[in-house]
């Protein structure tokens, strides 16, 4: 809603305004943490989340969210495969299947395009850009995940987030300070916010998570969330949901859940 109303970039931009201000209490009550950090990590790191944040907001004004949103939530399997590559994690039986069936069910999902009616705004054309966004969005949220897990070490729970979208502002703030609309207050502020307050809360709940369990089980664990925001667009927006599209949707969470479970 926000990117609707205001625009990809300048919504991302407030949204993580608003989540940082948040963050700070939070990184200050820890401490204020900073220990030794990686310029390569936070760097790449910033450089997904904006991947991430853009890809999604671009997917999300190209097509109908019930196929948008499956499509980013396979971030999980990605997350779960960097886990395994990098950080060595390995999960068992039941979170290969889960991570199988996850990237089944967002795949699927994309081959079950409705006939748009006139009144939608996207094209096929629109739709199948919007499907090559979401699976950036995907990866970005992947490798950013990836980011989390090491930074959160040194910055800890408060101050990871607020650094990695302090770099990201920085990288592309010769990009972004050409849009006029950035430094305006933007037209939707309370959606703005909402976002915004979500964000942080999630991330800082992923935060705490990737401490106490692999990278390979919060990453699929936090991702569920997909699967509200389908119901919720059908039922609060009413976009039209095929029934093969809750068939690919309910295999993906299927394969979600599998990916929660304790490895035997």
């Amino acid at each position: 809603m926000a990117a609707r109303q205001d625009g990809e970039l300048p919504s991302l931009w407030w949204g993580q305004l608003f989540a940082t201000a948040l963050y700070l209490p939070l990184w200050w009550w820890e401490g204020a943490p900073w220990g030794e950090v990686s310029l390569w990590v936070l760097g790449i790191t910033a450089g997904s989340s904006m991947l991430a944040y853009y890809g999604m907001s671009r997917a999300y004004r190209l097509g109908p969210l019930t196929l948008m949103v499956p499509v980013v939530s396979t971030w999980s399997a990605v997350a779960a495969l960097l886990g395994v590559l990098v950080l060595g994690e390995r999960p068992g039986a039941i979170q290969g299947l889960g991570a199988l069936l996850t990237v089944m069910g967002g795949v699927a999902n994309t081959l079950f395009q409705p006939s748009l009616p006139v009144e939608h705004p996207s094209s096929r054309t629109d739709v199948w850009r919007g499907i090559g966004w979401a699976a950036a969005a995907s990866f970005g949220f992947g490798v950013l995940m990836l980011g989390v897990v090491q930074l959160t070490k040194s910055l800890g729970t408060g101050g990871v987030m607020p650094a990695v979208w302090g770099l990201q502002w920085l990288l592309f703030a010769p990009f972004w300070t050409n849009r006029g609309r950035m430094v305006r207050w933007p037209n939707g502020p309370g959606a703005i916010a909402l976002m915004g307050a979500l964000e942080a809360l999630g991330f800082w709940f992923a935060a705490l998570g990737v401490q106490m369990a692999p990278l390979a089980l919060v990453g699929p664990a936090s991702a569920l969330s997909s699967v509200l925001t389908v119901v919720a667009m059908r039922v609060f927006f009413g976009e039209p949901v095929p029934a093969a599209r809750w068939a690919c949707v309910l295999v993906a969470t299927l394969g979600l859940v599998l990916l929660a479970l304790p490895s035997q």
